[in-house]
């Protein structure tokens, strides 16, 4: 979950605001005055289902100062601007360059986060097993290099059998079938199971236009 300041906050009510964008790709930054145009999709699943493990996009174009490397991590943040105040940057997400077009010195790519990493086999060689689904998914996500959302939860009962032949994405897939959820990379780059029937208690609530909540008499007003 991101966390905000104060100032965020403040700056996220004033309708003057202005968001400006920041991409490190392949480790050089590249600020909002080089940023052509900037988009990530997210999506929970690909059709209403349970099962599902989808990748962000990013499509952006930059004023490029260097060639960046094949497959280059790009780390995408942003802030609030209101007049000469500025915010933190806050993350957007991290993504990995997949395709490249380039014309008259503006580069823009396609960029998907760490999911496409789990693509590799899970279960090769050696001696099989069996463990709990909530170790398996740890250990997946060590192996693509990102941490389990501290959000998710996955039983720690629940056994992972003999793969046989099957990717890194197809178990996280069944066991995300197993939760009646789904998986995405969060915009702090960690692995989130969500599950499709439930929300957080925090959702009951009624909110104003800006997410806070609305009291009558000091008491929180929940809408179901």
């Amino acid at each position: 979950m991101i966390r905000t300041s104060e100032l965020y906050k403040r700056l996220v009510r004033d309708p003057n605001r202005v968001y400006e964008h920041r991409a490190t790709v392949g480790g050089v930054v590249y600020d909002n005055s080089r940023i052509v145009s900037a988009k990530i999709t997210r999506m929970q699943y690909e059709s209403f289902s349970v099962g599902n493990c989808c990748a962000a996009t990013l499509n952006l174009s930059f004023l490029k100062a260097e060639d960046p490397p094949k497959m280059a991590e790009i780390v995408v943040e942003s802030r609030i601007r209101v007049g000469d105040e500025a915010s933190e940057y806050i993350p957007r997400g991290t993504f990995y360059i997949n395709t490249r077009e380039e014309a008259d010195g503006v580069l823009t790519v396609e960029a998907f986060d760490a999911v496409p990493k789990l693509e590799g086999l899970y279960f090769s060689t050696g001696e099989w097993e069996d463990q709990s689904m909530l170790a398996t998914a740890q250990e997946i996500a060590g192996r693509i290099g990102i941490e389990i959302d501290s959000r998710t939860t996955v039983s720690d009962t629940y056994m992972v059998r003999y793969p046989g032949d099957m990717t890194m994405r197809e178990v996280l897939c069944a066991i995300a079938a197993a939760h009646a959820g789904n998986w995405i990379v969060t915009a702090e780059n960690k692995l989130l199971l969500i599950p499709l029937f439930s929300a957080p208690d925090e959702t009951d609530y009624i909110v104003d236009e800006h997410g806070d909540a609305i009291l009558i008499g000091g008491v929180r007003i929940r809408w179901r």
